[in-house]
């Protein structure tokens, strides 16, 4: 094995640093939340209230019925089950919610007995200290021959070579292939195909990453590799199984490795462990799907060929390096340019340093850019283009013409005729509230009025999506939603943070800046205009992007010359936009 001298051991305890600066971050912050009165753990969206304990299900789980989930819980998260502050109450995953009860999954099934002397309940937020996994990862790096022989060099900046006759080969056979690939996705599968160790492909907005990433497993699979795809959250994990899946088309040879988690239509199956899958009997040519938290416990021993990072924008290089030690090559799909990690250590513009993908890519690691988009059409496509992609995004020609259709009515408000305008695909909505914060009305009524016209258009609630930075915001909406559009019609709307819309598209994005107060707005600054916040609110529509704001977010003084460029840049936004004004 290779010996390093000091930058090697520089690399690990830059790493270390961080970890043990981001777990103090976030045990401080849990003991924050936790001491603060269930009312406002409720409205800070880290606590659900007023859960009724209705039976435990055949599989031991408990479940729930409740008024409606406004906090950020969501299926798959680890949370603690109580009926009071005291005590430490039940650690149990949320296995399952729809249609106003959920299912709560613990490591020892349920027992109706547990419930008998308390009828209302409620979650909090979860927090593991997985501090001690991360130390251990970085003490295999010098001890091991994958972390000495791969991972170091590559954090190091070593150069590699791509095989160029399987390159060559790669390129190609994708030629005759009858689908068809663009000239940038074609060369980003042979890159993935001919790396010895590493190769990145960005996939800015609705460029087909997920596409090529699936095509790549395929190719590995049909070699005879051992994959593991894996991410930062469980919804990027599944979205790129499924693809690949479908790909490869053969049950036995894919398998999600998971905790216990609501099985609705899919395309492969789930299994708690590694050892129950059908994996374990066959050599190779077959894909794994799991956590890097997972490959202690549910894949333990488990070596494989290929790494497949989904996502790879908001992964730490901590994090990262716990999935890399399982195996010797690593593809990176993601877009340094959208949401990146979560860091409570770090400021944001640090926090972005300390991904993995921005890290590689800033050593000019072999990798492609992928540049025609297939969501976003003509006009959409000019502002994160020339801002984010060095002009290089275009639309494909089937996606630059769409337009929206929506059979508006005449008795509509003008305003509303000129918002929905299908040959105006950005519309820049002025409302004014001042001294708004988290909650501003007059957005609230003009994104519920807009949804509603498109309800009545013929828009399907499943073509709809509303983005906030602010679940006070969200929710305010979807009850206004309640008064204004009957029955459950609009329940297929998400309206939510930018997080959840992450990975996904919609005919038309509503997107509510809500802050109007000068004085919050500085306070919110480097939140609210975070440039790759606004990439991704601004590049989920297919047709139709409205946005609705304040003037004051364009012009409060915000006296800082980073956070004054950010602003500048949604400045950009307004000046590509056809602008309107509405009265409140």
């Amino acid at each position: 094995m290779q010996s390093f001298t000091l930058n090697a051991e520089t690399v690990i305890q830059d790493l270390r640093a961080f970890v043990a600066a981001e777990f103090e971050a976030q045990r401080l912050q849990f003991a924050e939340q936790r001491a603060k009165p269930r009312a406002e753990r409720v409205e800070d969206g880290t606590c659900m209230d007023g859960l009724c304990f209705r039976h435990i299900d055949e599989a031991g789980r408990a479940v729930f019925a409740h008024d409606g989930n406004d906090s950020r819980l969501r299926e798959g998260d680890l949370v603690t089950l109580r009926q009071d502050e005291d005590g430490d109450g039940v650690l149990a995953n949320l296995f399952r919610e729809e249609a106003g009860e959920l299912w709560l999954a613990a490591e020892q099934p349920f027992r109706p007995g547990m419930f008998a002397e308390a009828e209302s309940w409620f979650i909090d937020q979860a927090f593991l200290d997985l501090e001690s996994l991360y130390l251990a990862a970085f003490d295999r790096l010098p001890a091991s021959a994958i972390g000495q022989d791969c991972i170091l060099p590559l954090l190091m900046g070593v150069e590699e070579e791509l095989d160029e006759e399987e390159f060559n080969g790669a390129m190609e056979d994708l030629q005759k292939q009858p689908q068809g690939w663009e000239d940038a996705q074609r060369e980003a599968i042979a890159g993935c195909m001919a790396a010895d160790r590493c190769y990145l492909v960005q996939g800015p907005p609705g460029t087909g990453k997920t596409r090529v990433l699936a095509q790549v497993v395929r190719r590995l699979v049909e070699r005879g590799e051992r994959v593991l795809i894996t991410a930062f959250t469980h919804r990027a994990i599944d979205n790129a199984l499924a693809a690949a899946a479908t790909e490869i088309a053969d049950r036995d040879r894919v398998a999600r490795i998971c905790p216990p988690m609501h099985r609705r239509d899919e395309n492969f199956d789930r299994y708690e462990f590694f050892a129950a899958s059908p994996l374990a009997s066959q050599v190779g040519g077959w894909v794994a799907a799991a956590t890097p938290f997972a490959l202690k416990k549910r894949l333990s021993g488990v070596e494989f060929d290929t790494i497949v990072f989904d996502e790879a924008g908001q992964m730490t290089t901590a994090l990262a390096v716990m999935a890399m030690l399982a195996g010797r090559k690593y593809l990176l799909f993601g877009d340094q340019q959208q949401l990146g990690p979560v860091v409570m250590s770090r400021s944001r513009r640090e926090a972005e340093q300390i991904g993995i993908f921005h890290a590689l890519k800033a050593q000019s690691r072999h990798g492609t850019t992928l540049d025609v988009t297939y969501r976003l059409n003509d006009t959409l496509t000019n502002w994160p283009s020339e801002n984010f992609y060095h002009g290089d995004l275009t639309p494909a020609p089937a996606a630059a013409s769409r337009r929206l259709a929506c059979a508006l009515r005449e008795t509509e408000p003008d305003w509303m005729h000129t918002a929905l305008d299908p040959a105006r695909p950005l519309i820049w909505i002025t409302c004014e509230n001042e001294r708004c914060r988290t909650v501003n009305d007059a957005e609230t009524s003009a994104a519920a009025e807009v949804i509603r016209a498109l309800h009545r258009g013929g828009v399907r609630p499943e073509d709809i999506a509303v983005v906030t930075p602010y679940r006070k915001q969200a929710r305010a909406i979807r009850r206004r939603l309640e008064t204004l559009v009957p029955g459950m019609s609009w329940r297929g709307i998400v309206i939510d943070t930018v997080e959840r819309m992450q990975g996904q598209e919609r005919e038309v994005i509503i997107c509510s800046l809500c802050a109007a107060d000068p004085g919050f707005i500085q306070m919110q600054a480097e939140f609210l205009f975070d440039p790759r916040r606004m990439n991704v609110s601004a590049t989920r529509a297919r047709t139709k992007l409205i946005i609705l704001a304040s003037a004051s977010v364009l012009h409060t003084d915000l006296h800082d010359t980073d956070l004054m460029e950010d602003q500048a840049l949604l400045r950009s936004l307004h000046q590509f936009a056809h602008r309107i004004s509405i009265a409140t």
